[in-house]
């Protein structure tokens, strides 16, 4: 890390730091400059402090105007912690700390440094319309920060229907998350409500109760140092003669005195002027020193009688005088020596100028000027020389800012290179997409209007909400499962205590989950009770069946029957065997009732009363013989001595 302390007279003014990184620390008056000289002897950028091949590199860029390391004159120097750089009447002292070293040929805008150069100029700025807050913007680099009605809040939303404490925004590396503080009226991004914490994007569009306002991520540092290479308003050319002509500036801000005036300690203001003349660069002192030896000539030639002649000669020549009566600034009021000096620097001008030697027109501007006003094409080429100079500083800069964006674009490209293979696999898992959102973020703070991040961005959305639908479907499914599970174990239940037809119509029921494992499960159920049904079924009919086809014991094919429907109360078989049955054991009835009629109308009551019970045993249920037998043998019971043949 380098820490710059910028003095004036003595006195700190500024202090400014910055990590190991790509960016450039600008030096200069313009507003965009990191570090800002506002001194007029300062250029707009002068110079820049950068990192590279693993040490701190400072650079004059300034085309006028001097900058020395400890009291040397530089174009480029190493820094290496304790220097004093002193440019105009500002002294910057340097201080290196100690901090991971950055192996030489290492890309300090690729990596680690990264990060931590991008965490520190990235902030999250919230974007207010007018009477929505307190404030028309709002940048949170770090920490966290509260939204609410309360005067006490970080921002004061005006909303009357916002909570005192709405939300809250805090930052976690670098992302941005917002947290609803139990608000009456709700936090909605982007239309949905906020629940729990939601990170932050570029565009997102956030409501607090009805006070809509946009988020965005930007980095101001790279704006400013883009702005510092922007080629700017050319100024005033500056009049090399007329600074050199001023009195030292007497502080930052103030205007020079009108004039110079010598105060009882001369000693100590000759010295000060001595000091001021030693801190201007060399090319000014030269201008300096001929602009008092041209004042020198001057004031010589003021105490020179108006007519002159070479000595002996008695020769006179009048000097052409202005309104004031003060001798003009012209060529020809000059001696012949003056003259001859003049046209030589002229000549020297001429020769620069094709050359294009711009900053040599200029020194040779400056000697002529010393003497007249304009002299032949002077003037004229010393605009030539400056608008060529102002040209180059603003190629310069475009150059530079022509670099900078390059490289930019480069690392956004690189940017944008991994964040498509990372968006491939956020797609299918979850666990990438915090790496693509640091990339996207990146993105954002180099190209705010990049197009991949925001379709990015959208397409893990749209992801998000499919894979909760997708986990809200699978839960749903998931109790369906449970709940047929539940079904089929109870019908088990019902199986295995003997139901088998309520357990045949449970199964039935169990077709409404739509599983083909549990289908099948449901479908061997169903064969297991019907097997179970004629394993208990099949004997009794083919006996039942038996006996009733060879004349057997009807009756006992009857109580086989009868064990079937224990079973298997609708079994068609038993229904089919008992009507055939019933209907042969009414004929046997009727048979037997008819022999017992008949042989009690011969008194014949013992054979009566046998044919009576076989007619009462063998009448099915309900059957009519059966009835009237057992009314003959009520009768029976109730008179004894008929048993007797009585």
């Amino acid at each position: 890390m380098i820490r710059l302390t910028v003095l004036y007279d003595a006195k700190p003014v500024q202090e400014f730091e910055q990590g190991e990184g790509p960016r450039e620390i600008t030096i200069g008056r313009a507003p965009g400059c990191l570090v800002r000289l506002d001194e007029a002897t300062v250029s707009r950028l002068h110079a820049v402090i950068r990192h590279a091949g693993g040490r701190w590199v400072l650079e004059r860029k300034a085309s006028f105007g001097a900058v020395r390391v400890n009291g040397e004159e530089v174009e480029n120097a190493p820094l290496q912690g304790g220097e004093e750089i002193a440019i105009g009447k500002f002294v910057i002292r340097v201080a290196l700390e100690e901090g991971a070293p950055v192996p030489e040929g290492f890309d300090a805008g690729d990596g680690g440094e990264r990060t931590r150069v991008l965490g520190a100029g990235t902030a999250g700025v919230f974007r207010f319309p007018p009477g929505t807050a307190n404030v028309a913007q709002f940048p949170l680099e770090i920490g966290k920060a509260v939204f609410g009605r309360a005067t006490s809040c970080d921002v004061v939303l005006l909303e009357k229907k916002a909570s005192r404490r709405h939300f809250e925004v805090a930052r976690r590396g670098l992302n941005f998350v917002l947290k609803d503080l139990n608000s009456a009226n709700g936090t909605r991004v982007n239309g949905e409500k906020a629940q729990g914490e939601i990170q932050l994007n570029t565009g997102d569009t956030i409501t607090a109760a009805d006070a809509e306002f946009t988020f965005s991520v930007e980095n101001p540092a790279f704006f400013q140092n883009e702005q510092a290479f922007l080629p700017v308003a050319q100024e005033e050319p500056m009049d090399l003669a007329a600074l050199a002509a001023e009195a030292p500036p007497q502080g930052v801000g103030q205007a020079a005195e009108p004039e110079f005036r010598p105060e009882p300690e001369t000693k100590s203001v000759i010295v000060k002027l001595w000091r001021w003349y030693k801190a201007q660069p060399q090319f000014r002192r030269y201008i300096i020193l001929l602009m008092v030896i041209a004042g020198v000539l001057w004031l010589f030639e003021d105490q020179v009688p108006k007519r002159m002649g070479k000595p002996g000669a008695g020769q006179t020549r009048q000097l052409k005088v202005g309104p004031d009566g003060r001798p003009l600034k012209i060529f020809e009021n000059l001696s012949k020596e003056k003259q001859e000096a003049i046209q030589k620097a002229y000549d020297d001008l001429m020769d620069a100028n094709a050359r294009k030697d711009y900053i040599r027109v200029l020194e040779k501007v400056t000697l002529i000027t010393g003497y007249l006003d304009d002299y032949k094409e002077t003037r004229f080429i010393e605009g030539i020389a400056r608008k060529a100079i102002e040209k180059a500083e603003a190629d310069e800069r475009a150059r530079q800012l022509n670099e900078r964006k390059q490289l930019i674009r480069e690392q956004v490209a690189a940017l944008e290179e991994k964040g498509r293979a990372l968006y491939e696999k956020a797609l299918k898992e979850k666990a990438i997409r915090p790496q693509l959102n640091e990339v996207i973020q990146e993105i954002y703070s180099k190209d705010p209007n990049n197009r991949l991040a925001p379709d990015w961005t959208a397409g893990i959305k749209e992801r998000d909400r499919e894979e909760r639908r997708e986990q809200e479907e699978a839960a749903k499914k998931e109790a369906e499962r449970k709940k047929a599970e539940a079904a089929f174990l109870r019908v088990e239940r019902i199986f295995q205590s003997g139901r088998y037809v309520d357990a045949l119509a449970e199964a039935d029921k169990l077709k409404g989950f739509q599983e083909e494992e549990y289908l099948a499960r449901v479908e061997k159920l169903k064969a297991d009770v019907r097997a179970k049904m004629a394993s208990l079924i099949d004997p009794l009919i083919g006996e039942a069946e038996r006996l009733r086809r060879d004349g057997g014991d009807l009756v006992k094919a009857k109580e086989l029957y009868l064990k079937v429907f224990d079973v298997d109360p609708d079994h068609e078989g038993a229904i089919r065997g008992l009507n055939l049955i019933r209907e042969t054991l009414h004929q046997q009835a009727k048979r037997f009732y008819a022999e017992a009629i008949l042989a009690e109308s011969v008194s014949d009551l013992v054979e009566a009363k046998e044919k009576f019970e076989k007619c009462e045993r063998s009448a099915p249920e309900g059957d009519m013989y059966k009835q009237r037998c057992k009314a003959k043998m009520l009768r029976f019971q109730a008179f004894p001595e008929m048993q007797d043949g009585g």
